[in-house]
């Protein structure tokens, strides 16, 4: 998923879900900045160098695969 504009609710969204489905998934992983969508959200993030890295993480922490925004 993409976090979408970090201004509007993409990010509230993906931490939503990451908290709803972190013990039973599906497993999903935000393509975002990892700061940026830590300090919007309040939920731990880890930022991953591959997609397949996503479910090691995933029940600990929203998997981010790093953009920058601007």
């Amino acid at each position: 998923m993409t976090a979408g504009d970090p201004a509007g609710i993409g990010p509230e969204i993906l931490a939503a879900a990451w908290r709803a489905l972190r013990s039973e998934g599906p497993v999903f992983l935000a393509i975002a900045d990892p700061e940026a969508l830590a300090r919007l959200t309040g939920v731990p993030v880890a930022t991953i160098a591959d997609p397949a890295e996503a479910e090691t993480v995933f029940g600990r922490a929203l998997p981010v695969l790093p953009l920058s925004w601007p």
